[in-house]
């Protein structure tokens, strides 16, 4: 009976009766390589929210955070629809110990990343050991060996990184989890017969919707539900057309959920979509040869990415890596594609007798198993990386590792293939001693070289200055990572840095002489038309480049008021109004300008006007609540300061500033409760206790109680909020 039990678990018909194949009988050497996929990140793990993450911490971009049914019928981020990954948040604002409203401790965040990428490595070696059994040589032991090979290049793959140690980048890691989980449940589905077959089926489709909740680019998994049943047919069964009603079936299920995932994301986030692309925004404005270029620049991005990460490739988001080289490195990844699309439509059709020369060279010799296996791995890697190979230029980041977390899972099973193809064909010849050992080597040389790369890749994302110094290091040219850094810098307080990475993107395009002079730069984009087009090409349309422009002089500008250089932040606003008009920071700025000369007037029809470009810029109402209030127009600033908290409510001075108008209009009991919400928030809350102790004394309060130091009608250089979490003018970001 054991030596029965032997051969069904080394032969692919036992596996028709088999149980799901679970994580190997090595418990220890699982546990080792889950222990790695955790270890890898302790860098991360302490680090400072970046990017999107205080938006997602704060419950700003998860629909508001107040209510777990929002994270299903309010926009991920305002333009996504990604309620899982929303209600992932909501749960560990309320499950982590924190004050108040405000967000647990980044740590908690980090933690649960992190969790994800163990379980989803232990799917992956689930995955291996259920997919390869039968189509590898030497039974157990080799399976054995394969899935933990796969696990541990997955626990230290660099395209992971951003997905984990970036807590905005949850969206991807969970999509792998899912993905990796359909992926096991449908190849077990492949493999069974009967009601057992029915039930894996049902419950690869749970999980491709879930997956589908956590990112949109799974929509692309659909079509591996029923290649499933062809690629993974055992070699026992005798019946084509038993694959054929198989495959039909299998789409019933997975149809079904596409289409009602379709439909919610068309009523939930249709409107929120017509904000992606900024206006102005010269969409579509690339020409096509450009936008070839672009698309192949990408392709061979993500392949390069997968295959050989380097640093430079796991930190920029552009594609000006590939510059240099012009038309060449787009038809290197145009030939990348084809070689991909001719190896998944030759090995299937040789596996399925279509083509068996082409079979016996593209399988290695291992037979018709490993090679329809591979076909199906091939498009778990190819297919969702369709919708971010920019043939519709997306509107973030044009180029980002964590796109490529899916196609990850697909990457390492199909590597650890290709190793077991190599074993299972090498001959102990004279002189090839090298070609022997080469399946062996090949994955430690592997780790060697992805292991390394993760860890220090994890510790950029420590704060959003040192991931934004990587970028601007390994992609000096981008003029959106010279932004993003300046703003971080800035964020940080560092102002004189700040100023310096904007006036050397600025003096490197326009010259020392001419970058301050309006009419100077005016005629240097008459004279240089293809400026915007190659920025489009290379950096996408993240922002428009003119529009990019102006936030570095509206950067600038801002960073002039800190430094009470009022004249030269009056230019740099007027330049980057010039550039772009509608650019709401440049209006604001404007505005301060005119409030710090006493034109209150002036400043409130600046303020008005930025909002009118972006009603979500806190700083505007409340800069606005400011100019009404020196006007001693309470009633009217009352509303603007509550709409600031409502957008910013970690701001303290948010809060102090709507309890000083509550005051003002004699709201005694509404001052109190807003000043003791102020008080968990404010860094320095001097201002708030003296204003609550008043309004608590047992004597009646004046009306107007004084503040200690009255404050400045535009408090500059208050970019921070309370307990350490910056909020940035502009979110970063490219989901």
């Amino acid at each position: 009976m054991k030596q029965d039990q032997e051969s069904i678990d080394a032969g692919p018909a036992g596996t028709q009766g088999a149980p799901l194949p679970g994580l190997l009988d090595s418990w220890i050497a699982n546990l080792a390589v889950l222990l790695v996929a955790a270890i890898v990140y302790i860098p991360a793990i302490f680090g400072s929210p970046v990017w999107d993450d205080k938006d997602l911490l704060t419950g700003q971009g998860i629909g508001g955070g107040d209510s777990l049914l929002h994270c299903f019928t309010r926009p991920f981020l305002t333009v996504y629809f990604r309620p899982l990954v929303s209600a992932t948040f909501y749960i560990d604002r309320h499950l982590f110990p924190h004050r108040g409203d405000l967000p647990p401790a980044t740590v908690y965040f980090h933690l649960t990343n992190v969790l994800i990428h163990v379980v989803t490595t232990a799917l992956v070696m689930g995955l291996v050991s259920c997919a390869l059994r039968g189509a590898v040589s030497g039974g157990r032991i080799s399976l054995r060996r394969a899935a933990l090979c796969a696990g541990l290049l997955f626990a230290v793959q660099p395209v992971q990184v951003a997905a984990i140690a970036f807590v905005g980048g949850r969206t991807d890691a969970i999509a792998a989890l899912f993905a990796a989980a359909f992926a096991w449940a449908i190849v077990a589905s492949a493999r069974a017969t009967g009601r057992r077959r029915t039930g894996f089926c049902l419950l690869g489709a749970l999980l491709y919707c879930l997956a589908l909740l956590a990112k949109e680019q799974c929509v692309t998994l659909l079509p591996l539900a029923p290649l499933a049943y062809i690629c993974f047919k055992p070699e026992a069964q005798p019946e084509r057309g038993r694959d054929g009603r198989a495959a039909l079936f299998a789409l019933l299920p997975f149809g079904a959920v596409t289409l009602a995932f379709l439909i919610i994301w068309k009523i939930v986030v249709t409107a929120a979509w017509r904000g992606v692309i900024v206006p102005g925004s010269p969409a579509g404005a690339l020409p096509a040869g450009a936008h070839a270029v672009q698309i192949g620049d990408t392709l061979l991005y993500y392949a390069s990415v997968l295959i050989a990460p380097t640093p430079a490739g796991v930190s920029v988001h552009t594609l000006d890596m590939f510059r240099p080289f012009g038309a060449l490195a787009a038809a290197l990844g145009f030939a990348v594609a084809l070689a991909a699309a001719l190896g998944f439509a030759l090995t299937l059709a040789a596996a399925l007798g279509f083509a068996p020369g082409a079979g016996a060279r593209l399988a290695g010799g291992a037979g018709p198993i490993r090679g329809r296996s591979a076909a199906w791995f091939l498009g778990l890697i190819a297919l969702p990386l369709l919708p971010v190979a920019n043939i519709s230029t997306l509107s973030s980041f044009l180029v980002a590792p964590y796109r490529a977390a899916v196609s990850g899972v697909g990457a390492v099973v199909l590597l650890v293939m290709a190793l077991e193809g190599l074993s299972a064909r090498r001959r102990p010849a004279p002189g090839r001693g090298a070609l022997r050992w080469l399946p062996a080597a090949a994955p430690i040389i592997a780790v060697c070289w992805w292991m390394p790369l993760t860890i220090w890749s994890a510790s950029r994302w420590k704060s959003e200055t040192r991931i934004a110094a990587t970028v601007v290091q390994y992609d000096p040219e981008s003029l959106a990572a010279r932004e993003g850094y300046c703003e971080a810098l800035w964020g940080e307080q560092r102002t004189p840095e700040a100023a310096a990475v904007a006036e050397e993107a600025l003096v490197k395009l326009f010259g020392a002489d001419a970058w301050q002079d309006p009419a100077a730069v005016a005629a240097f984009l008459r004279a240089h038309p293809d400026f915007e087009t190659r920025t489009l090409e290379f950096e996408g349309q993240q922002l428009p480049p003119r529009m990019l422009l102006a936030t570095l002089y509206a950067d600038l500008g801002g960073i002039c008021l800190e430094r009470k250089e009022r004249e030269r932040a009056y230019l740099d606003y007027r330049i980057a109004l010039s550039l772009y008009p509608s650019l709401a920071e440049a209006r604001m700025g404007m505005g301060e300008c005119a409030g710090l000369q006493g034109d209150f007037k002036g400043a409130e029809r600046w303020l008005r006007w930025a909002l009118a470009a972006d009603r979500k810029e806190a700083r505007a109402w409340f800069y606005l609540g400011t100019v009404l209030a020196m006007q001693d127009r309470w009633a009217d600033a009352l509303p603007d300061y509550a709409e600031a908290v409502r957008l910013q409510p970690a701001a303290g001075r948010n809060w102090v500033r709507l309890a000083r108008a509550y005051v003002k209009i004699g709201r005694r009991a509404d001052a109190i409760r807003t000043l003791r919400a102020a008080l968990e928030r404010c860094q320095d809350p001097a201002e708030a206790v003296g204003m609550l102790s008043a309004l608590e004394s047992p004597e009646p309060p004046a009306p107007n109680p004084p503040a200690p130091n009255p404050p400045a009608p535009f408090p500059t250089g208050e970019r921070g909020v309370a307990v350490g979490h910056e909020l940035p003018a502009r979110a970063v970001g490219g989901h």
